[in-house]
């Protein structure tokens, strides 16, 4: 059907949105929260299989409640968070991807590798991350092209290696686009 006359669209910014809470939990407003495998919110923290979601907006304490008995609105952003003592972000990794230390910290490496967001900028007394899926996206394209670039290979068959060396850098580049591709489909599922 083709229109006649204006119509008004109804708009939702799609920044903030109403995640359950997971069951014996409490989130404090400012966290940095995640989904875990049951599609519930947690504080963030440097547990495999989790995803970020962004920043709660509000505390909610689900202690005593079942999983979903409460909800959190969460905001997709910019937010600074405090910089890991043990794995400082520095001013190289502005517009790179950082990961979860804790709920209220981000850091340049971590064990589980789970993605915080894209570094906007470093001050003195915490890091701005771009918590958004697109801002995560680009990160992760830019990480993906720096790993390639960086083995300065042009092998264009798996057989036609003549070092050594090739071969291990071949290997170094398929497990970072692994965990490229997988934070990426991560991210761009949130």
């Amino acid at each position: 059907m083709s229109l006649t006359a204006p119509i008004n669209i109804p708009e939702r910014a799609g920044t903030v949105v109403s995640l359950p809470v997971a069951a014996a939990t409490i989130i404090y407003a400012g966290s940095l929260v995640a989904e875990d495998a049951s599609g519930n919110v947690v504080p963030a923290t440097d547990t495999a299989g989790l995803r970020i979601k962004g920043r709660a907006e509000v505390t909610v304490d689900n202690t005593l409640g079942a999983a979903g008995a409460l909800s959190l609105q969460v905001k997709r952003g910019v937010f600074k968070y405090a910089n890991s003592a043990r794995h400082a972000l520095a001013a190289a990794n502005v517009g790179k991807t950082c990961y979860v230390e804790a709920e209220d910290t981000v850091a340049s490496i971590s064990t589980n590798n789970i993605l915080a967001g894209r570094v906007v900028n470093i001050a003195s007394d915490g890091v701005w991350v771009d918590t958004s899926p697109r801002a995560i996206a680009t990160a992760l394209v830019a990480a993906v092209n720096s790993a390639v670039a960086a083995t300065g290979s042009t092998v264009t068959t798996p057989y036609a290696y003549t070092t050594s060396e090739q071969a291990d850098a071949l290997v170094v580049l398929v497990n970072q686009l692994r965990t490229a591709v997988l934070e990426l489909q991560s991210a761009l599922n949130a």
